[in-house]
């Protein structure tokens, strides 16, 4: 009976072992077979004045798409490509006003790009957020240092807020698509946002590593700009967006659907196995059946 506690003990934690490195991993993979991502918001917008004074019109209400899907994924789990598109929509003639589609090698595991050059650029915040800074490269973003600024509750739901401020330039963004005519720049042009002022806020949920709201702006505009002298030359387009109402809702809802199932298999269980393991030879072990006497004791005994 000792032996078999033992036995089974030992068992556990191998199996505690296994699970936590091996077999927890495959069914939390940041990005796991089937994920696609997809966040609707609202915003402005503002194209320039016809009356070419380098002005902007009257800022109208635009719809904001975000979407990213698998594209292929033979190479798992060492890397997914995946299409990144995002679409500014007039609401009312549903005509595209800004368009822009990357495709881009992840790693499903961690959520980082796998480029050699943007090795250290996250597409997705990874499993168990960390307080720190990410430099996150997503779709129009290059790479920008996104600070972590404090905790906040969103819909019952605790999330970290990370955000930056500053240099935005984005030039090829503004190349156009098929639905969208895009803007033309001159060797030795770029374009980028006005005052430095590009503003991009997310609001993380640390264990999936989902963003539960976002926010993206540039007020002042963005403008082509001579990058020799830095003389601005042209408006583009001023825009602003964040995620409200309903699909708040549903990402805080997918959140914790999701962050029950990571915690379960990646750490309840195998914790669960581990100590199960602990405890069942810990007791094999102490539960020693007593040896043969010696003659001494004999002797004494007698």
């Amino acid at each position: 009976m000792r032996k078999r506690f033992i036995v089974t003990g030992l068992g556990l934690i191998i199996a505690a072992a296994i699970w936590k490195l091996m077999i927890g991993p495959s069914l939390t993979q940041r990005i796991p077979s089937g994920w696609q991502r997809q966040m609707d918001y609202v915003g402005i917008q503002a194209l320039p004045d016809e009356q070419g004074d380098g002005s902007f019109a009257r800022d109208i209400t635009s719809s904001y798409i975000r979407k990213a899907v698998i594209l292929a994924e033979e190479k798992r789990p060492a890397s997914v490509t995946i299409r990144d598109r995002d679409l500014i929509i007039n609401p009312f003639d549903k005509t595209i006003i800004w368009e822009y589609t990357v495709t881009v090698d992840i790693d499903p595991r961690t959520g980082r790009h796998l480029k050699r050059e943007w090795k250290d650029d996250y597409f997705l915040f990874p499993r168990f957020t960390e307080k720190k800074s990410y430099s996150f490269r997503s779709n129009y973003i290059k790479g920008v240092p996104l600070q972590y600024r404090s905790e906040e509750e969103i819909e019952g739901m605790t999330t970290y807020l990370f955000s930056y401020q500053g240099r935005g330039e984005y030039t090829e963004c503004y190349l156009g698509s098929k639905d969208y005519p895009g803007v033309k720049v001159e060797p030795g042009q770029e374009i980028k946002c006005a005052e430095d002022r590009f503003l991009f806020k997310v609001w993380v949920e640390p264990v999936t590593g989902e963003i539960i709201k976002l926010q993206e702006s540039c007020l002042p505009g963005d403008y082509i700009y001579e990058i020799s002298t830095g003389r601005q030359l042209a408006p583009v387009m001023r825009w602003s967006g964040i995620t409200a109402g309903n699909d708040v809702l549903l990402k805080a809802e997918k959140a914790r659907r999701e962050r029950v199932w990571i915690l379960l298999m990646g750490r309840y269980l195998p914790y669960a196995l581990l100590i199960s393991g602990v405890v069942c030879a810990g007791w094999g072990l102490k539960n020693k059946p007593p040896g043969p006497r010696t003659r001494a004791e004999s002797t004494i005994k007698a």
